[in-house]
């Protein structure tokens, strides 16, 4: 082969490098200048799901999917998140209605976590409500000699003689979960706090196992016990 030929030859090869290494630098360049779009994973300011269609409803007091509700159906929902109290990422997550008028199963996810709360409506009001914010509030700040003022709870699940949430203080971050439970003398805070109840509490007040699966054994070493 003569020289001239190498010499193009040569060019062409490099030529077809140059190429290479340009297509794969846009590729990376454009692969981080447009990422795959999130599914379902993106909330907003109030922590709806954006990407799902919800919106935050200041009526309602939650994430909602305005295409859903219907006027029966919003106040069905005004009365559900009252009940359990308004959070971030509150989302009427869906519904059942009855032939019964009045009648509903509205169907609540609370946080990030989507933590599932059903609420039965019936004849415009929450049906035979076992406890109340404003109850649950006041035990608390009797058990942690705490004002009542500083105390923010929210009820999460209300199964008849039981009943747990979270409870938050408005001057300091953090919080914990409550667990309450109806006794003779009335409603009492069996458990509140960051941790695991007791199997001595949990037994003293006969929870129920969905409610609370696990507890600390009460002597040493503390083992996690399933109940």
């Amino acid at each position: 082969m003569d020289p001239q030929s190498k010499s193009k030859s040569s060019s062409v090869v490099t030529l077809l490098i140059i190429a290479v290494i340009v297509v794969a630098l846009g590729v990376v360049f454009f692969g981080k200048k447009n990422p795959p779009p999130l599914v379902g994973g993106e909330r907003d300011l109030h922590g709806c799901l954006v990407a799902a269609g919800f919106a935050f409803d200041a009526n309602v007091d939650a994430c909602t999917r305005a295409f859903d509700m219907t006027p029966d159906i919003t106040e069905a929902a005004k009365l559900a998140v009252a009940h359990v109290g308004g959070s971030y990422a509150l989302t009427v997550a869906s519904f059942n209605s009855y032939e019964e008028p009045g009648a509903f199963d509205i169907r609540l996810e609370r946080g990030a976590e989507r933590t599932p709360i059903t609420v039965v409506i019936k004849n415009g009001k929450v049906e035979s409500p076992s406890v109340d914010k404003k109850t649950i509030t006041e035990l608390l700040s009797q058990k942690l000699n705490i004002d009542a003022n500083t105390i923010i709870t929210t009820i999460d699940t209300d199964a008849g003689d039981f009943a747990k949430g979270q409870i938050h203080f408005t001057e300091e971050s953090g919080g914990g979960l409550w667990f309450g439970a109806k006794t003779a003398k009335g409603w009492e805070v069996a458990y509140s706090g960051n941790g695991i109840m007791s199997c001595s509490v949990a037994n003293q007040y006969n929870f129920p196992k969905d409610l609370v699966p696990k507890c600390l054994d009460d002597e040493a070493p503390h083992d996690l016990i399933e109940r």
